[in-house]
């Protein structure tokens, strides 16, 4: 339910539409496609961008990466480098922060790892 939640804020705020679909085996099948790609995407590149060219990145940016890496989602970036490679990153990254985000972030980090262990038992 959070993700319609989601969704719906997306869709007030004018990101995303709602397509309603047929009902097909019981789904309704609806749909949230992004009004404009490029808006859609233009974090995501944003994103891809600083992290290859650090010079440029900023605190937010740098957490956000950071936080993307803590909770396994990285993937969505869709960068064309190996999960070591980023980690390699994400870790100057944190090095360089104030020690109370570094402390937040691996927080979280270790808060994901124990669910994860909890999940997989």
């Amino acid at each position: 339910m959070p993700n319609r939640v989601i969704a719906e804020r997306l869709v007030a705020s004018g990101t995303l539409r709602r397509e309603r679909g047929h009902k097909l085996f019981g789904n309704s099948g609806d749909r949230y496609p992004a009004v404009d790609l490029y808006d859609a995407a233009r974090p995501r590149l944003l994103l891809n961008h600083v992290i290859r060219n650090r010079e440029e990145m900023d605190l937010d940016q740098a957490v956000l990466a950071a936080l993307l890496t803590a909770v396994g989602v990285e993937p969505v970036l869709g960068l064309d480098m190996n999960r070591e490679s980023l980690r390699t990153i994400i870790n100057s990254l944190l090095n360089a922060m104030p020690s109370s985000l570094q402390d937040l972030l691996s927080g979280i980090d270790e808060t994901v790892a124990s669910i994860s262990l909890t999940i997989h038992r």
